[in-house]
């Protein structure tokens, strides 16, 4: 081959290799570039995850300490008589109630105020001493029971 041959093919493959190297490096900073990317996505991705669950355990827990005040209840009621002493057991059963919701969020806070108002309403059979009062309670408490098992298993 002539020296002009040779030295054309010399140039014309030191600038596919440029190229080819410009090339791995673009690749290179790209690969870099969508690694950060996932990892930063990925980590607010598992803090809100985190965040969701805690709070799905936190509903789970009122509920569950919600339903154990109600079983409580319901145990004083049938072994007591009717009278103050039964209606003050209620009454002291709705505080501690609204007390477990207190900070929480809107939606249990609603969910809080039904309870109430279906243990006011078993207070007024248990002041007037009906049955009633007894089985509007047994209702609640599988209400509550169910709410615990559905949220469980979001």
């Amino acid at each position: 081959m002539d020296t002009g041959k040779k030295q054309s093919l010399f140039v014309a493959s030191g600038i596919v290799a440029w190229i080819a190297l410009l090339l791995a490096l673009i690749a290179i900073f790209l690969a870099i570039a969508a690694f950060n990317r996932s990892g930063s996505d990925l980590d607010k991705i598992l803090t809100q995850k985190t965040e969701e669950y805690k709070n799905e355990a936190e509903k789970i827990a009122i509920k569950t300490e919600a339903r154990a005040e109600l079983i409580a209840l319901r145990g004083k009621i049938e072994g007591a008589q009717a009278g103050e002493g039964v209606v003050n057991q209620v009454a002291n059963t709705r505080r501690n109630i609204q007390e477990s919701y207190r900070n929480t969020s809107a939606d249990l806070k609603q969910e809080a105020s039904e309870i109430d108002r279906e243990l006011e309403l078993v207070e007024r059979d248990v002041r007037t001493n009906t049955a009633q009062g007894l089985q509007k309670l047994e209702n609640l408490i599988d209400r509550v029971g169910r709410d615990i098992r559905t949220d469980d298993k979001k």
